[in-house]
């Protein structure tokens, strides 16, 4: 993935390559299906059983587990039953009934806008439901559909009475508020939370800020990245759980937290630990072009190694109780380089499909259609990665909320995959095969998400500005530069750690300081070969370089990342760092806040963090063209059609020359665009761009093994 600086003169990114891995298997017989699909209607699926409607073909909705033909009959507004988005109206989607809002419900989020008449905003997010929608009221002497009544704590909203907070609570109603907990243990009304705010586990319970009651006399109902809910009062931070502090969140009632709720940051002090490590690469250069598989360095029982398998292998894996993370690694032995996709060349990327849970449920499907919105799918695998794939998980909305609390122990299973697999089965599609063999290895990282952590970062000085391992530390400009980095990445609850810098051998600056390409990005090229020379470890590998070249890009390409996610914890393969333009490093004036217009070391700061942020899994909340988004719903999106005009929104969308989204756009387009000062925004403007990270963006960033 490109970060990429626009000139005067032109402003282009890598446009989207139709990717032959989400055409569908086609068949005449369930033979010709994967384990765990059969041939419907033409098409391998999963049988009968759905979870979701992303299982579904395209006109099909799952329903009571089954996938059917849309019904969709007159169109409905807010407040209607629904059991598919198709139902509703284009602005609304369908909350559906699994969620506790029985029959369904077609919603329209008032997380950041308002409602319409006779409804009004129901802040859910600490119910099943998981958001701030607008719920229907009585209205003028009317009433709530069957089943449903008007819930006095939150405003009249006319909801299930499951949905409610309830009222007039006293200290006898939650004496373990708190309280350490595991699923299902907390005392009924309340709900074991863990994340960011509550590590270690803590029973909470669904309040309302307009209404004291809904909370006991022992706790005061607080806004968490979780929604409103009831926390422990406290005098002092004694009276408190270890791990949790007393502060005000609310700026009057003290209650036990880990820190004031929502706002993300290291402690104060923190600072990284400066070393030398020496050289880092062989002497001299390799004759041949190498594609290292390498190991984990991870302790073993967080390392399940599965060795050699071949592409339609079924790979079991188990998972403790309480996980926070799974990284999928599959590296090649043996594998085609690339197939040929309606006329062009693809890279063979590797992408497990079919990932299984214990309990039967299928939560990532390669073979399925994605949805409009991607927050919803619990797995997002988008990715060019030949010869080393990782898919982490979780990395969207919903993976967050179904892996909270930990993701389901027992034993998972998926089947290994590559693009040249799906080829087979592919209309317009040539060079296919059967025979990819991976090494296959999977990642769990132990333990409920923590609300900050550690992130250690090794620094490759392959062309930057003179600077030494030896030197590096020592700098004024490498210093400013840490210290942004680390404020940027401070939002998301990561704090440097231990920074290293290493030198390369003579051949590798001279090969590769101004000859990193971003269009040339196979296993051979540049650019991986580079990667190569990371130490094994569990670091965030920076490769600075004098210049990164590109004749497709029309602007400036100042960072590029191996692959999303990165390959965390393994050191030496062809994705294993990020190279960053280190171009700006010593220019302008650098004094008081962040200032990315005059400062260069701000300037690399920030492109580094934007690289990282792909390592971690984060992806770019709008692409270029502004018709794609990240699978995160708390971070605004920028239309192409919705935010730019006249000619520029004339030829978005154009197959030749269109237009692409600038931050300008995006924070001048009125409250339907927004996103442009977002560190994951793809394109970078110094005088807009500020690099700001939303909660869900820190939740995937503290997921990643990286985090420690």
């Amino acid at each position: 993935m490109t970060l990429s600086r626009l000139s005067a003169f032109a402003a282009i990114l890598s446009v989207a390559v139709p990717a032959c891995h989400k055409s569908s298997r086609f068949c005449s017989a369930d033979s010709q299906c994967t384990l765990g699909e059969v041939c419907r209607a033409g098409i391998c699926q999963a049988p009968e059983l759905c979870n979701s409607d992303t299982q579904c073909n395209v006109g099909e909705v799952c329903r009571l587990g089954t996938c059917e033909t849309v019904d969709a009959g007159p169109v409905q507004t807010v407040g209607a039953s629904c059991y598919s988005s198709a139902q509703c109206e284009s602005d609304l989607f369908c909350a559906l009934d699994g969620t506790g809002l029985s029959g369904g419900l077609c919603a329209q989020s008032c997380a950041t806008g308002s409602c319409p008449s006779n409804t009004i905003c129901a802040d859910l997010r600490a119910t099943p439901v998981n958001a701030q929608i607008c719920v229907p009221t009585i209205g003028d002497g009317g009433a709530c559909r069957e089943g449903w009544a008007a819930c006095a704590t939150l405003g009249g909203a006319c909801l299930p009475s499951s949905l409610c907070p309830a009222a007039g609570l006293s200290s006898s109603a939650s004496a373990g508020l708190g309280a350490a907990c595991t699923p299902g243990s907390c005392a009924s009304g309340e709900h074991c939370r863990f994340g960011a705010d509550f590590p270690g586990g803590a029973c909470t319970r669904a309040c309302s800020m307009s209404d004291a009651t809904t909370c006991p006399s022992n706790g005061q109902c607080v806004i968490t990245d979780q929604g409103p809910l009831c926390l422990p009062t406290c005098q002092t931070a004694a009276s408190c759980r270890t791990g949790y502090g007393c502060a005000a969140p609310t700026g009057t009632t003290f209650v036990c937290t880990t820190q004031v709720i929502g706002q993300r940051a290291c402690g104060s002090g923190a600072t990284p630990l400066l070393v030398s490590g020496g050289t880092a690469g062989p002497a001299s250069a390799p004759p041949f072009c190498i594609e290292p598989v390498a190991a984990s360095t991870l302790p073993a029982e967080m390392v399940q190694r599965f060795g050699a398998r071949t592409v339609g292998d079924k790979v079991q894996f188990q998972v403790p109780a309480q996980a926070a993370s799974i990284s999928i690694i599959s590296q090649a032995i043996s594998a085609r380089a690339s197939i040929s996709y309606q006329g062009r060349p693809l890279d063979n990327t590797v992408v497990p499909t079919q990932l299984t849970t214990p309990s039967g449920t299928v939560i990532y499907n390669d073979s399925a259609a994605l949805p409009t919105d991607l927050s919803t799918v619990p797995v997002y695998y988008q990715t060019d990665s030949p010869a080393t794939g990782v898919m982490t998980f979780p990395n969207t909305t919903a993976g967050l909320v179904f892996s909270d609390g930990g993701l389901p122990a027992g034993t998972w299973l998926f089947l290994v995959n590559d693009y040249a697999a799906e080829c087979l089965n592919t209309n317009n599609c040539d060079g296919g095969s059967s025979d990819g063999l991976y090494d296959v290895s999977v990642l769990v990282k132990r333990g409920a998400p923590a609300s900050s952590a550690t992130l250690d970062i090794a620094f490759y000085l392959v062309g930057a500005q003179g600077l030494t391992a030896a030197n590096a530390a020592s700098s004024s400009h490498v210093q400013r530069m840490l210290t942004t980095l680390a404020a940027l990445y401070a939002q998301a609850g990561l704090c440097l750690g231990t920074v290293t810098f290493y030198d390369v051998p003579a051949w590798a600056q001279a090969r590769y300081a101004t000859g990193i390409s971003a269009d040339k990005l196979g296993p051979c090229d540049d650019l991986s070969q580079m990667f190569t020379l990371a130490r094994a470890g569990n670091t965030l590998n920076y490769f600075l370089v004098e210049q990164i070249s590109s004749t497709s890009a029309g602007g400036s390409v100042v960072g590029l990342d191996g692959t999303i996610p990165g390959p965390s914890t393994l050191g030496g393969t062809i994705h294993s760092g990020a190279a960053v333009s280190a171009a700006d490093l010593n220019a302008g004036s650098c004094s008081g806040g962040i200032d990315l217009q005059h400062c260069g070391a701000d300037l690399v700061a920030y492109i580094a963090a934007h690289e990282g942020g792909h390592w971690m899994g984060l992806y770019h909340t709008t692409e270029a063209t502004g018709d794609f988004y990240d699978p995160l719903s708390d971070t605004s999106t920028c239309s192409c059609t919705d935010c730019t005009t006249g000619a520029r929104k004339a030829a978005c969308g154009a197959s030749s020359n269109p237009t692409y989204v600038e931050a300008r756009d995006c924070l001048a387009g009125g409250t339907t665009c927004g996103g442009g000062d977002d560190l994951m925004f793809w394109f970078l403007d110094p005088s807009l761009s500020q690099g700001k990270l939303s909660a869900q963006q820190g939740a995937v960033m503290r997921s990643n093994l990286l985090a420690q």
